[in-house]
């Protein structure tokens, strides 16, 4: 079953909370979250997508790992594409989705900024603190 972008933005609104999630519903949350978004297709017909993190190094220069996947996609266009030309990424990165996810971690705080900031960083994953 394929989850839809409005359909995590649906639930993020539903989720809208206007006190500071506890430990346990923030982990809850977090792994509801993170099963919705792992259902959103990152297939297109005729492409492959590449991922890329880190670092490469290209006889003694430092590229960002990124770099190397544009040039893939620019030089196979329509064929290759890069994780940042996903569904999924444009959701990541909308501020409808930042909006509804502030809001459903509870009222601005510093409280909810750091729960916000550990969700979006990825450093916590099925409840263990990278």
């Amino acid at each position: 079953m394929s989850e839809t972008t409005q359909g995590v933005l649906d639930f993020l609104q539903s989720r809208r909370s206007d006190v500071v999630l506890t430990t346990e519903q923030f982990n809850s949350l977090a792994a509801e979250l993170r099963g919705k978004i792992n259902q959103i297709p990152v297939d297109a017909p005729g492409s492959v997508t590449v991922l890329y993190s880190g670092w490469v190094d290209d006889n003694g220069k430092t590229l960002h790992s990124g770099a190397v996947a544009s040039a893939l996609a620019d030089a196979q266009p329509g064929q290759v594409r890069t994780i940042n030309q996903t569904e999924v990424s444009n959701l990541l990165n909308s501020k409808e989705f930042r909006g509804k996810l502030q809001a459903a971690l509870g009222p601005e705080s510093p409280e909810t900024a750091a729960l916000y900031k550990t969700l979006i960083d990825g450093s916590v994953v099925n409840n263990v603190t990278n």
